[in-house]
């Protein structure tokens, strides 16, 4: 009979022959318990434990395994039904909880960096507008990456994946100061177009139109609830003229309110001018 004593097989190390059976060794379990096996059984494989590994997964003991990405690292206090969660770190640095059965049946593979990959469009080449998209940064904006990209006119600007999908940016800013350029040289600067005086503009002053949101029918006047409440901008300052039971009384007090603030101020800004205040419509 070939002597095994002191050889290793899988978790059990062979002390000696035993005494009382034939083709039988005395083995000693890493966990340490001692057993005796035959040599069929060791030479085979079918025998490299006391079965303490099986006892070990049975309890839920998932130290050290490996299921994709993830390697159980320890239980933590949570729960999730009635399994304890184990924290399980992932090759890519994260971490996630995850249930023992899970890592055990590889349901689980990693903490969603997978996933994330996998929806991650390289767009790298692709052009946007005045864009090239050269390169994927490691910032998010959201939950989308920054690229950078290079701009026709020779500018870099870093900008979202989404802003580019969405059309939303198309170049490094150079298409915006264009559009104003041009517009400017056919109509005169805002300045030129709109007569502002420490923030307020002359114009909308005189003619008063209403936006097309607006439900009251006067400017500065907004329902709460079942109350209204009227307030005027002016020089860049709100002014709360207050909360009313009925949208009369509201519109009333912003047009008081304008004869106060507006009527100085028009009368201040055309003194000494030529061009008299444009009619209202």
């Amino acid at each position: 009979m070939e002597d095994l004593s002191g050889r290793v097989f899988g978790g059990l190390q062979v002390v000696g022959p035993d005494q009382e059976k034939e083709e039988s060794w005395r083995c000693r379990c890493g966990c340490g318990n001692e057993l005796t096996v035959t040599t069929q059984q060791l030479l085979s494989g079918e025998k490299s434990s006391c079965g303490c590994g099986r006892k070990r997964i049975h309890c839920g003991d998932i130290t050290g395994m490996r299921s994709g990405r993830l390697v159980a690292v320890r239980p933590t206090d949570q729960k999730r039904r009635s399994s304890v969660l184990w924290l399980c770190k992932c090759d890519c640095g994260g971490e996630v909880l995850a249930e023992p059965y899970k890592i055990r049946n590889r349901i689980i593979s990693s903490c969603g960096c997978i996933r994330t990959e996998k929806k991650i469009k390289d767009l790298t080449g692709q052009r946007f507008g005045r864009l090239v998209a050269l390169e994927r940064l490691d910032k998010k904006r959201g939950s989308s990456y920054l690229w950078r990209c290079q701009c026709d006119c020779g500018n870099t600007v870093e900008t979202s994946a989404n802003s580019l999908l969405s059309g939303n940016t198309r170049s490094c800013g150079c298409l915006r100061v264009e559009a104003i350029k041009r517009t400017n040289a056919r109509y005169g600067s805002v300045a030129d177009r709109m007569r502002l005086v420490d923030g307020t503009c002359v114009d909308r002053i005189e003619r008063s139109r209403l936006q097309k949101n607006n439900t009251s029918g006067c400017t500065g006047v907004q329902a709460r609830g079942d109350k209204w409440i009227a307030v005027l901008t002016f020089k860049k300052e709100v002014h709360y003229l207050g909360i009313f039971e009925t949208q009369k009384e509201a519109i009333q007090a912003r047009k008081d309110a304008e004869k106060r603030f507006f009527g100085e101020f028009l009368e201040q800004y055309y003194e000494g001018k030529n061009d008299p205040p444009t009619p209202k419509e």
